[in-house]
């Protein structure tokens, strides 16, 4: 949030790669990694800000004028407005972030066709890929914080979108042209071979109903 301040995030995984040919003509490659980040150093220059400020809009005469076109006194807006805006980075830090998949797994394979078969010069392959569940959303609860109540997101209770999986295919042909100079070949690819086009939520209410939708792209072919 440009209103509050920058953040770094720190992040940390592992990925394992590995590639199994079954024979001359099978190929197979799989991948599996895991990502984690969490957040530190949140609205640095904003904390520091607000402990020179604070104290002047939460008391005394100025925390006692009308902040804007609310009607709120400026004490009021700043702990209903910036503070809850705030606190609710703050309770982020060195927290993993739930909006980032932690885990992602691909499979790749391909056949072709031996050169003295029926078929050569053919080949075709498939290849699955997976993503795991991501965050959503918050709800939120109340928390106590120099004797005030703020509300805070319960990032230990995170609403989640569904793991997405999601199958491509291709075929391809190929053949030496141009007195056997040239390899030429050509592919027709598909991606999201099962034309699963159902909406995916996007982001979910403090109560865990949805807030917004996306809709995935159908099945798309590419030469």
């Amino acid at each position: 949030d440009a209103r509050l301040g920058g953040m770094d995030p720190l992040e940390k995984g592992i990925e394992v790669e590995a590639t199994y040919n079954p024979t001359n003509q099978w190929r197979m490659a799989f991948n599996v990694s895991q990502q984690q980040a969490s957040q530190a150093d949140i609205a640095p220059a904003t904390q520091e800000y607000l402990k020179l400020r604070i104290a002047e809009w939460t008391t005394g005469a100025t925390s006692n004028l009308v902040s804007d076109e609310s009607g709120q006194p400026v004490r009021i807006r700043v702990y209903d407005t910036l503070l809850n805006a705030l606190n609710g980075k703050l309770a982020r830090s060195g927290q993993n972030v739930s909006e980032l998949r932690e885990w992602r797994a691909n499979v790749v394979a391909n056949y072709t066709f031996a050169r003295d078969s029926r078929l050569r010069g053919w080949s075709a392959g498939s290849g699955l890929r997976w993503q795991d569940k991501v965050g959503i959303g918050y709800p939120i609860v109340a928390a106590t914080l120099d004797g005030k109540s703020v509300n805070v997101p319960d990032l230990n209770r995170p609403h989640f979108g569904p793991a997405e999986f999601a199958v491509d295919g291709w075929i391809g042909y190929s053949r030496k042209v141009w007195h056997n100079r040239i390899n030429w070949r050509v592919q027709l690819n598909v991606r999201n071979l099962l034309d699963d086009d159902k909406l995916i939520p996007a982001a979910a209410q403090p109560d865990g109903s949805i807030a917004s939708w996306f809709a995935p792209q159908g099945r798309t072919y590419m030469l």
